[in-house]
């Protein structure tokens, strides 16, 4: 199975492109006014390097959140886009699970965080099981203090949330708190690529009209025109 996926919740964008979890082609970059133009440009690069054309993905993989407004409405739009074009399922991947999913395996509860600005994080926790990572609360923005007093034993902090209130964290839970380390901070795109490609097999894709971010809180930015998809 040939699955794209992108990232588009943070700062800046990651598109990859994978058959059966081989990576064949994979582009980063950092947010710019033409964001949109960018992503679909990465698109286009990966699919050249792998060497294929677009009507042989099988799937398509989108970050839907929580995360940047605009960052989430680019990347939603445009992932719906291409599965129209293609006629292909897609699969809108937490970035929270995502986050903690890049920590497996972990026998510790996985708590994940994302800045959300405006001195709060976007933050959930996730448990390992025999079924595999559990969501065991909901994703929500909180303040670092509302955050911390819900955790009483100890976890895994990961995240640029985590990072960014780590001195807090630590001064809060003290030896409860460990850190991942610093490079799983930001979403790994292979990870969404990965957790993508399982819940199509599985059949757990849905339509492009059906695809929806998970926004959490509502933003004031000016909203980007989406260019057409490849």
């Amino acid at each position: 199975m040939i699955v794209l996926a992108m990232d588009t919740a943070a700062l800046g964008f990651g598109v990859v492109v994978v058959e059966d979890g081989r990576v064949l082609a994979r582009e980063q970059g950092e947010r710019s006014r033409s964001h949109a133009r960018s992503l679909m440009d990465a698109v286009q690069n990966v699919l050249n390097e792998a060497g294929l054309r677009p009507a042989q993905v099988d799937g398509l993989a989108v970050t839907c959140g929580p995360g940047s407004f605009t960052g989430l409405r680019i990347g939603i739009a445009s992932a719906k886009g291409l599965a129209s074009a293609l006629n292909i399922p897609v699969y809108g991947v937490s970035t929270l699970y995502a986050l903690a999913k890049a920590a497996q395996p972990c026998n510790l509860p996985v708590q994940a965080a994302m800045d959300a600005r405006k001195g709060q994080v976007y933050a959930a926790e996730f448990r390992p099981s025999d079924n595999g990572l559990v969501q065991t609360s909901p994703e929500a923005a909180k303040s670092p203090e509302q955050w911390i007093c819900e955790v009483s034993e100890q976890s895994l902090f990961i995240g640029d949330g985590a990072a960014l209130y780590r001195e807090f964290i630590e001064a809060e839970l003290g030896g409860k708190a460990r850190f991942a380390p610093e490079d799983l901070n930001r979403i790994d795109i292979t990870v969404v690529a990965d957790i993508a490609a399982k819940a199509i097999k599985e059949g757990k894709a849905c339509s492009a009209a059906d695809l929806k971010a998970t926004y959490i809180r509502k933003s004031d930015a000016k909203l980007p025109k989406i260019p057409q998809a490849v």
